[in-house]
């Protein structure tokens, strides 16, 4: 049932280049009906399909940039690339966007080309397995987390499931809050361990400048070899 008809036909591609850039930058976004949000304990689109529509209160995203904008007049399609901050959903996005035009917008095709510091560009396909050489899991999961690098002795120590030491660390790589999970690694860069920081990347280095020693990360796992 078409409940209303909007033109499209007499926009410009400087109005929808500007309709898109209006939204860089943090906004107000309500989440898609058909979402994996839950509402009292239920997903949002297994309610949708029991034609239960529930109307959640917007959530303030962020929208970092919108670029390779491709645009087809005689068709009424549009084609861009976002980055935008966790949480928000591309299909309200072109909604909106739709919205601010006046003429409505939907999604028909969505693809996820990047989260964290995995992107597709580094994606195999399964035939391919058994001719490459894999990361091991940790490592690869760990690879995005930040670093504190120890002395070649206490990287030692470390293998042998000792705990983390202001005396050992010799430098940070990246902030971190307590409580985050970081990697310890050598000088030379070689991954030792997994811990979970006991102190701010920040107060560890007015730490390392006090020269006060105390323990400020806990070991989780140890990955090297010794």
């Amino acid at each position: 049932i078409v409940e209303e008809r909007s033109e499209w036909n007499n926009l410009t591609e400087d109005e929808i280049v500007h309709a898109l850039k209006d939204f860089e930058g943090e906004y107000l976004q309500v989440p898609p009906a058909y979402s994996a949000k839950r509402h009292k304990g239920k997903r949002l689109y297994q309610l949708a399909r029991e034609g239960k529509i529930i109307n959640l209160p917007p959530k303030k995203v962020k929208v970092f940039s919108i670029s390779s904008v491709e645009i087809d007049l005689e068709r009424g399609e549009v084609a861009f690339c976002a980055r935008v901050s966790s949480g928000t959903y591309i299909r309200s996005l072109v909604m909106d966007v739709g919205y601010r035009l006046g003429c409505g917008a939907t999604t028909i095709y969505l693809r996820r080309t990047k989260i964290g510091n995995f992107s597709v560009h580094e994606a195999i396909i399964p035939a391919e397995i058994s001719t490459i050489s894999l990361k091991e899991p940790d490592e690869v999961i760990s690879s995005f987390l930040p670093s504190i690098i120890v002395s070649e002795e206490h990287g030692k120590a470390v293998l042998n499931g000792c705990q983390i030491w202001l005396e050992g660390i010799i430098g940070l790589d990246g902030q971190f809050k307590k409580d985050d999970l970081v990697r310890i690694t050598d000088e030379k860069g070689k991954f030792l361990a997994i811990a979970q920081a006991e102190r701010t990347s920040r107060f560890i280095k007015k730490l390392l400048e006090k020269k006060e020693n105390q323990r400020v990360a806990k070991l989780l796992k140890v990955i090297g070899d010794q």
